[in-house]
């Protein structure tokens, strides 16, 4: 067993580097692929990329989504509001992936706009993500959210159905 986890950790340790060449076409233009260059490229360089370990490659993707979250946040004062990029609202984003079984497979359908009443909001979220067994399932809640942005509450919605009155 122990020998297995070394082997395992190695692999995962290993850094990740993909080839990438540069080919100059008859037509002039310059393209970058991970293959090799076609016989018809004029000119064919493999270039020499920097090993990246797949840590590196996450911490990367985590500061360009939060670069990303940051420009795209509501102005100053607004606690909760659409993502104007993505029209997700970061405070029900982060509610689901706490609350799913596997937030690595959630996938967001549609948003309805964040609506107010004094300090509380509303917002409707349709998402999918893997059940129990593995399988997809579909659900469209409507999540209620206090002052600071915590969610206090989520009714399913159902086509035809009411919902309640006031927000909470």
């Amino acid at each position: 067993m122990f020998k297995a986890a070394c082997l395992l950790t190695m692999f995962v340790a290993l850094p990740l580097q993909a080839g990438v060449y540069k080919c100059e076409m008859p037509n002039g233009r310059t393209a970058y692929q991970d293959k090799p260059c076609a016989q018809t490229a004029v000119k064919s360089q493999a270039l020499d990329l920097p090993q990246r370990s797949a840590e590196s490659l996450r911490q990367e993707q985590w500061e360009r989504d939060l670069l990303k979250w940051r420009l795209a946040s509501p102005e100053a004062g607004d606690n909760v509001n659409n993502n104007k990029l993505t029209e997700t609202v970061w405070q029900v984003d982060a509610y689901l992936k706490g609350a799913l079984k596997d937030p690595d497979s959630l996938q967001y359908i549609a948003w309805g706009k964040v609506l107010t009443e004094g300090s509380k909001y509303l917002v409707r979220c349709r998402y999918r993500a893997k059940n129990s067994f593995g399988g997809y399932s579909t659900e469209e809640g409507v999540f209620y959210l206090n002052s600071n942005g915590q969610v206090q509450r989520v009714v399913l919605y159902e086509p035809g159905k009411s919902l309640p009155a006031h927000f909470y």
